[in-house]
């Protein structure tokens, strides 16, 4: 269900506009309990806001404001309106750090000018994430996607194909061309599903090849010694990787 303010809502009309919601903190809270799904999501992304202040909400809901005893210098300044903010960049995003900023702003308080200003008093404040599907109309705008729980999953695999390809093609990227390999490489490209991961001794060779960059985390048993070395050659054992390396081959 959807309340009559959430209705009409579009990416399109939050793309460059800030659009005023609910008249009231109290208003958008009465509606996400009454039903409302989109209500509920910008309430719930208030409350569970890192900026969430109970004594803000509890002046904010009972129409009451900090510093109410001095009017004459806040005149001006109070907006009691829910309201909300796109934060949005069309497929055109050149960095990859705007193509992860999609989401919408949900604020309301004490202002000053266009900006929500949190110093003069009871202001709350959160924002919600968003995705959008790829056939969706939304798409162009919103960049983020739904994250598939099975990471070896089709669709999962399209996506990080779309990737390397948008990596291979973007000019501020490296172009994909074989360079000189490290020194060891695991080759994964066998095409038996059961065969194992092998390690190689590259010797000067050039090729493709794709670095697993993380936490390495403590009590690592499984690593490559004089010891284990002629063994990983002839195959490294699945069985006894971590999760993260198993899902990234």
């Amino acid at each position: 269900m959807h309340c009559d303010l959430c209705k009409p809502l579009t990416v399109a009309d939050l793309r460059d506009n800030d659009i005023y919601h609910h008249s009231t903190l109290a208003a958008l809270r009465n509606s996400a309990e009454s039903g409302c799904v989109m209500c509920n999501l910008f309430w719930t992304c208030l409350v569970t806001s890192e900026s969430y202040n109970v004594d803000a909400f509890k002046t904010h809901l009972e129409g009451r404001f900090w510093g109410d005893e001095d009017k004459q210098a806040l005149d001006g300044l109070t907006d009691t309106a829910v309201r909300l903010r796109a934060e949005l960049h069309d497929n055109g995003a050149e960095t990859m750090e705007e193509h992860f900023q999609s989401k919408i702003h949900v604020y309301s308080g004490r202002r000053h000018g266009p900006e929500i200003n949190t110093e003069l008093g009871s202001a709350v404040y959160g924002w919600v994430g968003l995705y959008a599907r790829p056939d969706s109309p939304s798409a162009r705008w919103v960049s983020g996607r739904e994250v598939p729980p099975d990471p070896s999953s089709d669709s999962c695999f399209h996506f990080v194909t779309s990737w390397i390809e948008t990596c291979d093609q973007h000019h501020g990227c490296s172009p994909g061309k074989e360079t000189l390999l490290p020194k060891r490489v695991v080759d994964v490209r066998s095409s038996d599903q059961n065969a194992e991961p092998i390690l190689r001794e590259t010797r000067g060779v050039y090729g493709r090849y794709a670095a697993l960059s993380y936490c390495w985390g403590e009590g690592q048993k499984y690593i490559t010694t004089k010891e284990t070395i002629a063994q990983f050659r002839s195959g490294i054992a699945m069985s006894k990787l971590s999760k993260t390396i198993i899902d990234a081959i």
